[in-house]
């Protein structure tokens, strides 16, 4: 019995040195926070002055115009001297914290070996494990990823602010559509936003790299640890991949596969004990509603196949992405799809089987990479859907495509280029090439991670003229030789 409470206890130790790491960190990134705020209001004096000096009748409209402006220049000095500055302090701040990190690792593993050993039937005592100093964390925390490069290239990727471009499209559009100066002012800068996005992924991945790293020093450093075994946080933000892995016993001499701002700790396995037990991801995922399960995959398809019966093993896959290593991720749902569905009473060759409700349909996902070209999305949320509705609509205003229903989410899961619309940034056009020529979609997108999906607005043929002109602004393409 002792010997159960004190396994359990090193549980609720491990966890609870987590919940103190995400605090914090949630401290820190309000600090990053904080001093971006004062950018964005540093900034916005310039951008205003140029919108406004742009909305003249004498202004040029042009971006080729615009971007040979004094006012334009000013303002790109600016942004680059601001993001440089803040590019060095966060750097600054992010190892500092870093190395703290590292050294709670250690401090934080030697006590979990401790609470280990009271909890195993084995002879050691707490006074006979190395208590010596912390060595080499330096090349612990620093192993893998150069993270002055990564914070670096977060803001200021070959020189350009991270969201310029964007930015650029933003000013244009906004005189274009004639929006408020301040509302034009207030998208440009959201466009500059993704750079501290970036620099928070890196800054949480990084850290939380160094804290692991301390901690399995003090597991190779103990002499009674062999291995170290994946511990997940059972909750609604959790991965379904780190859910699969969760148990997964990993040697001294591997790092625990990860993924950019992953949650995940390590308990000790000692030589000699039994492996400490607890419910594990797969039964714990098992028991949740379907909703948690949905909100966890961030797929309907993916947690339908699960409820299905897939074992949670199959949704995880390992590849090695540079600057991440060896990194752990979730396979897509379409892996797993029914074929030949029935809608509306007919066989859909194309359709996912299963209704929603309320009149939707599921149609596949989105691939990642639009997502990141978008820029205002989650990568979690790649689900897109179509009422009936909206299908009558195509099929009553276009009723071509009827012969060429089956390619629809052709279009949307393997487009051959996608551009912004120009009167919305919440929707993307997608296009998409049939022997000589071109289907086009137009898919509203969903920004943050929540229970709508993305939802396809229209589709038809596209005209040639359009094709031609769109390509040139093509935020994804599929091939790089034009149409």
């Amino acid at each position: 019995m002792a010997a159960k409470a004190a396994k359990t206890g090193m549980l609720e130790l491990a966890r609870s040195f987590r919940a103190a790491l995400l605090r914090q960190e949630r401290a820190q990134q309000a600090e990053m926070v904080r001093q971006w705020l004062g950018i964005e209001e540093r900034l916005m004096d310039q951008i205003m002055v140029l919108v406004y000096q742009l909305q003249s009748e004498d202004s040029p409209k042009s971006l080729h115009q615009i971007v040979m402006m004094e006012r334009y220049q000013r303002l790109l000095a600016q942004v680059q001297a601001e993001l440089g500055q803040y590019s060095q302090d966060v750097i600054v701040q992010v190892q500092r914290e870093r190395d703290e990190w590292a050294r709670r690792g250690f401090e934080n593993g030697q006590m979990m070996v401790w609470r280990s050993l009271e909890a195993s039937a084995m002879g050691v005592g707490l006074d006979q494990l190395p208590v010596e100093a912390v060595t080499n964390l330096t090349a612990w925390s620093g192993e893998g990823t150069a993270l002055g490069q990564l914070l670096q290239g977060a803001f200021l990727p070959e020189g350009l602010p991270r969201g310029w471009t964007a930015l650029q499209r933003t000013l244009v559009q906004g005189l274009a559509l004639g929006w408020h100066p301040e509302k034009t002012a207030r998208e440009m800068a959201r466009a500059l936003a993704g750079g501290l996005q970036r620099a928070m992924v890196v800054a949480r991945t990084e850290q939380i790299r160094a804290y692991r790293s301390g901690s399995l020093q003090a597991y190779q450093e103990s002499g009674v640890v062999i291995g170290h075994k994946r511990l997940t946080a059972h909750d609604s933000r959790v991965c379904a991949a780190c859910l699969a892995d969760e148990g997964h016993v990993y040697g001294l001499d591997e790092m625990m596969w990860s993924h950019p701002q992953c949650r995940c700790t390590s308990v000790p396995v000692l030589r000699g004990a039994e492996e400490p037990q607890w419910e594990l991801g797969e039964e714990w995922l098992r028991r949740q509603d379907p909703a948690t399960q949905n909100q966890i995959f961030g797929s309907w398809a993916a947690a339908d196949a699960f409820r299905r019966g897939i074992p949670l093993k199959e949704f995880m896959r390992v590849t090695n992405e540079g600057d991440w290593g060896m990194t752990l991720r979730q396979r897509s749902g379409q892996a797993f799809r029914v074929q030949n569905p029935v809608l509306d009473g007919r066989t859909s060759e194309w359709f996912s089987p299963v209704y929603l409700q309320d009149g939707v349909y599921r149609m596949g996902e989105l691939k990642p990479a639009i997502i990141q070209a978008w820029g205002l999305g989650n990568e979690s949320v790649l689900d897109v859907v179509v009422t009936a509705e909206r299908r009558a609509h195509y099929l009553e205003r276009h009723p071509e495509l009827k012969a060429v229903e089956n390619l629809i989410p052709q279009i949307i899961l393997d487009p051959t280029f996608v551009v912004r619309n120009k009167s919305d940034l919440d929707v993307l056009i997608f296009y998409y090439e049939h022997g000589n020529d071109f289907l086009r979609a137009a898919i509203r997108l969903q920004e943050a991670t929540s229970d709508r999906k993305h939802s396809l607005m229209s589709a038809r043929y596209a005209h040639q003229k359009e094709v031609l002109r769109d390509w040139k602004r093509a935020i994804y393409k599929k091939r790089k030789n034009s149409p």
